[in-house]
């Protein structure tokens, strides 16, 4: 009887193992075809020759709720690319993804990693909405991937994008049609405390931002935050630009009542008035409950000084702040 036992568990052993090297098989031919579509676009990148954009191919054609799955299994299949070479790739080199049959232009595919892996994968932003037909500020929208998500997640939002940064600007409008998504309103500007125009350091990729004292960089268009919100409902407003949050969300006081839920990511790199303590009184003033998530250490950039904690190894900071009624 022992030996039967012993003769089972080697057959379904077998089993286990043709069936696990089936799916590696499938697996590895999944990933050549992917790098068989998508080789031109990636090998140009690696050698760091800039991608030149393509027409627009895709017939416009608005979405549905039901492409969000589709839409997050091709990040999915973007991501698991580039996850084992994402550091060869060069900073600041444009170019253009195939998503689902759609054109995506990028201005720098490393953004476009860590935010498909974010905003798709982990669905950082996602959250529930009562309303039939939300409003949804997408404040620093960069190429338009958390505006794809919400045009997506909910199809009769009216999704508003800013961005500050010109040559993005260009590539959000795009990736906007080349989705087909018509409720989407994409701003050329900067979310700001006044109506006017500022500095603003244009670095190529995901980290740009507003020169309040600055006398270089390029001139943009700012468009003042509190005015577009007062009198309005807002669903959801999200905040991702750069530090000026701090500034924007002080003048915003007092006139968040009609925004039902808020997300920021806060950047604590180290700026003259940048106070997490004022940026939650006003959050808590405005008579939001909240929490804070996403914490990450920002290695990547000098650090003025080293904290004495050993397991800190910078003194700076980025968190998201979720808030809601």
């Amino acid at each position: 009887m022992r030996a039967s036992m012993v003769t089972a568990t080697r057959r379904n052993l077998f089993r286990v193992i043709d069936i696990f090297q089936k799916w590696r098989k499938k697996r590895a031919s999944d990933c050549r075809v992917f790098r068989q579509r998508d080789n031109q676009m990636l090998a140009v990148a690696a050698r760091g020759t800039p991608l030149q954009f393509q027409e627009n191919r895709v017939p416009f054609q608005p979405s549905s709720s039901s492409d969000l799955e589709p839409l997050r299994r091709s990040f999915q299949t973007i991501v698991d690319r580039l996850a084992p070479d994402i550091a060869g790739h060069p900073r600041r080199t444009g170019g253009s993804l195939d998503v689902g049959g759609r054109e995506l232009r990028y201005i720098d595919l490393h953004s476009v990693y860590w935010q498909s892996r974010q905003i798709f994968i982990d669905r950082l932003y996602d959250l529930d909405i009562p309303s039939r037909s939300p409003v949804i500020l997408d404040c620093g929208a960069h190429i338009g991937l958390a505006t794809l998500f919400f045009a997506n997640r909910f199809p009769t939002a009216q999704v508003h994008a800013f961005e500050a940064d010109p040559t993005i600007a260009d590539a959000l409008a795009f990736n906007v049609g080349s989705f087909g998504l018509p409720r989407v309103t994409v701003h050329r500007q900067a979310v700001w405390v006044n109506e006017g125009t500022i500095r603003f350091s244009a670095t190529g990729d995901d980290s740009g931002c507003l020169l309040p004292d600055g006398d270089t960089g390029t001139l943009v268009s700012t468009m003042r935050l509190r005015d577009f919100i007062e009198g309005r409902e807002v669903d959801l407003l999200k905040l991702d630009i750069e530090g000026s949050e701090f500034a924007v969300l002080a003048d915003c006081d007092g006139a968040l009542k009609n925004v039902r839920a808020l997300i920021a990511e806060v950047h604590l790199f180290g700026q003259r008035d940048a106070s997490l303590a004022n940026l939650l009184t006003v959050i808590e003033r405005s008579g939001f409950r909240y929490t804070l998530s996403d914490l990450h250490q920002p290695v990547w950039l000098p650090c003025p000084a080293r904290p004495p904690f050993r397991q800190l190894h910078t003194s700076l900071g980025l968190v998201t702040v979720f808030a809601w009624r």
